[in-house]
């Protein structure tokens, strides 16, 4: 039997996602970074928010770098942003910004035009924004052809 009565991919799942939602409190949960059990803690007051904004834009030209989606902290909250996960049509470079600098840059490639980044691994909340700012993905391509692409934020907003 695993802690907590937890069957082997609940528990996999506690191991993997060190800061997870209980979609019934809307609450976080964390880990107890220097234990071996996984012990779900509330780290907030339930006043906890799962936000995932969603963009796409289609015929994107080449050389020109385009914004797929945004999202702004709104006044008096806070956001970890944990994820960021992108893709299209074509060979692309997709960059993640905070405010206007660059955090992350991602090239898809034949194998695949699909990618992520993932902040919540150097950290069990994520990269930390603060109130009024911005988190964006934009996507440059310079094949010959316009493309679609798609791009989602994973952010936890206190």
């Amino acid at each position: 039997m695993l802690p907590h009565g937890k069957n082997d991919r609940e528990y996999r799942a506690y191991r993997e996602d060190p800061l997870l939602v209980d979609h019934t409190r809307k609450a976080v949960i964390a880990l107890i970074e220097d234990t071996q059990l996984p012990l779900p803690v509330t780290i907030s007051d339930g006043s906890a928010n799962i936000i995932s904004p969603f963009g796409e834009i289609s015929s994107v030209p080449s050389s020109v770098e385009t914004t797929i989606v945004s999202y702004v902290v709104p006044p008096g909250r806070s956001a970890y942003l944990q994820r960021a996960e992108f893709g299209g049509t074509n060979i692309a470079t997709y960059m993640v910004k905070r405010g206007a600098s660059v955090i992350a840059k991602h090239i898809t490639w034949w194998t695949s035009f699909e990618g992520f980044c993932v902040w919540q691994d150097a950290s069990k909340n994520g990269l930390k924004l603060n109130p009024g700012e911005s988190i964006t993905v934009t996507v440059f391509h310079t094949r010959g052809m316009p493309s679609d692409h798609h791009a989602r934020f994973v952010l936890v907003e206190v």
